[in-house]
């Protein structure tokens, strides 16, 4: 296995043999190649004339075979009967549709190819490669992400989320949260990935690659974007409440002294003259 080379492949197939993790890396190992083999074909270049795979039943003049055997060889992968190859993939084609009928698309996992192969081996734990596989699975695309153990506890059982692992009974049995934690120290150790813990109470994650500095300095722009947009909506409710009140102010109406010019006492009525009388008398008025 050829430093440098990394396997993807979706989470559930973690779980395609329950009984043996290492039968299901091999499945993950060739879901990857098949993968790999549907990629533009300059980039990935000819398969070798003498590869040994040539002589385990794969033919030169399948373009499909040539193709498989092209990305084997890129990945470093020796590979074994084609017969088994096609019936293993043909198997976790039909499983993955199943999963996903049910629980909708699967989520990517991408995995160094060194420390699979030291598990395929036996030399890490199967725990290691399950809680990596929950980080990273987590991580996605993203180049960092905050992940919390429940996370991780899913996507080592090889679900990608809390309802997948609440409802799929072909999951992998859970690992409690000391087994994560004390697994998660180790391959930190070894630096695997990166992480940063925010406050004891967030923790991020990046690839190994990007490095704990820069996994810092993007949590601490996060941070201070997000005060700043914190204070931009204080400063918002603040101005909007004196704006309201400014507007309230504006349109009420004028006071009113209290005083009602029909009650002043100076209606005609009430002075005591008949309004609007004659100023002389008819002629017939009597005298």
């Amino acid at each position: 296995m050829s430093a440098g080379t990394y396997f993807q492949f979706p989470l559930s197939l973690l779980a395609f043999n329950r009984a043996d993790l290492r039968a299901s890396l091999h499945v993950a190992v060739s879901w990857s190649i098949t993968e790999l083999a549907g990629s533009d074909p300059a980039e990935m270049g000819d398969a070798p004339a003498k590869d040994p795979a040539w002589g385990n039943g794969w033919r030169k003049s399948d373009r499909s075979d040539a193709r498989i055997v092209a990305a084997a060889h890129l990945l470093n992968v020796s590979l074994g009967s084609r017969f088994g190859f096609q019936q293993g993939m043909a198997t976790a084609q039909e499983t993955l549709r199943g999963f996903e009928k049910r629980f909708g698309p699967d989520r990517q996992v991408r995995l160094a190819g060194d420390i699979l192969w030291e598990c395929i081996n036996g030399k890490v734990a199967e725990r290691d490669i399950r809680v990596l596989a929950g980080v990273f699975a987590g991580l996605g695309v993203r180049p960092y992400r905050r992940i919390t153990i429940d996370e991780i506890i899913h996507g080592a059982s090889a679900c990608k989320s809390r309802a997948v692992f609440e409802q799929w009974p072909e999951r992998l049995s859970a690992l409690t949260r000391d087994q994560v934690r004390y697994t998660l120290d180790g391959l930190e150790n070894r630096r695997l990935f990166v992480r940063f813990t925010y406050r004891q109470r967030q923790t991020f994650y990046a690839s190994a690659g990007m490095g704990r500095e820069n996994l810092l300095a993007y949590v601490t722009q996060a941070k201070l974007a997000k005060a700043a947009a914190t204070a931009r909506r204080s400063g918002d409710a603040k101005d909007s409440s004196a704006l309201v009140a400014k507007v309230t102010t504006t349109a009420s109406p004028p006071h009113n002294s209290g005083e009602n010019p029909h009650n002043s006492g100076e209606c005609p009525h009430n002075s005591g003259e008949i309004p609007h009388a004659p100023m002389t008398l008819p002629n017939s008025a009597p005298t």
